[in-house]
């Protein structure tokens, strides 16, 4: 084969391979387009989800898209002393709202206790009812019947961390546009609806109408697992469990405060 000839085999076969290499480059980013026109369209068509209804004879309640109704599993923080027929449940992600609006408590303390409405999982319930007097509450406005309290747990605080079962500060420090800083001390426990008394349980107007137990909660099961008060996802949750209670048409035995 004279020396020529081998030359020209030589950049033929070069040729096919870039071609072929090429080929396959191509369709790698073909296919990689369709996935992401795929997850887009997917992403656009839950957006553009319609809100269910909720509706029965006591309440109609619009549930946004992203929420479901549960069967009935509760999360960790919340108490099964929370009973009664009229009772919604609905999780998003890691959260769960329950809307138990009509329903009564066993204690005798007016607007129930702490340990009626909630339960700490790594606790047992005479060290949950003494926890419960150390956790700060950091109220938000829903409407004018209704505000939001927010259960902060300062792990930053030795009487907290000795009275609650934590162990150690849960505070880390964590990098924001290149800028160190300390979060995660003070953590979100839970939170619950309640009137301007503030109380656990709040009545309702009308006759033959029970109490209202309205309760927001995560499926954290031990003190670091709950989320950081400032976590963005969880005032998204939060905002959007306000946006439902707000929203709930009383058929019968609204908030007794309710306009």
């Amino acid at each position: 084969m004279s020396f020529q000839l081998f030359r020209k085999r030589v950049a033929a076969f070069t040729a096919a391979g870039v071609v072929t290499c090429g080929l396959a480059v191509e369709m790698q980013a073909q296919t990689q387009s369709v996935k992401s026109d795929a997850n887009a369209e997917r992403s656009s068509q839950m957006s553009r989800m319609p809100a269910r209804v909720y509706e029965d004879d006591e309440i109609k309640v619009v549930i946004p898209a992203g929420w479901t109704i549960s069967s009935g599993d509760r999360s960790a923080a919340q108490s099964a002393s929370i009973g009664g027929d009229h009772r919604l449940l609905l999780v998003n992600n890691r959260y769960t709202l329950e809307l138990a609006y009509d329903t009564d408590h066993a204690s005798g303390v007016n607007g129930g206790r702490f340990i009626e409405a909630f339960t700490i999982p790594w606790l047992d319930e005479d060290d949950a009812w003494d926890c419960s007097l150390h956790i700060r509450g950091k109220p938000q406005p829903v409407n004018r019947a209704l505000m939001f309290m927010n259960l902060i747990l300062d792990s930053g605080d030795a009487s907290v961390r000795e009275k609650c079962g934590i162990q150690k500060d849960l505070g880390y420090w964590t990098e924001n546009g290149g800028t160190k800083i300390f979060v995660g001390e003070r953590r979100w426990f839970g939170g619950y609806f309640t009137t301007a008394a503030q109380s656990w349980f709040f009545e309702s107007r009308g006759d033959d109408c029970g109490e209202k137990a309205y309760t927001l909660t995560s499926k954290a099961k031990t003190p670091d697992e709950l989320p950081d008060e400032n976590d963005s996802g969880l005032k998204k949750i939060i905002n959007e469990a306000i946006t439902i209670v707000d929203s709930i048409h009383y058929k019968r035995c609204p908030p007794a405060n309710a306009p």
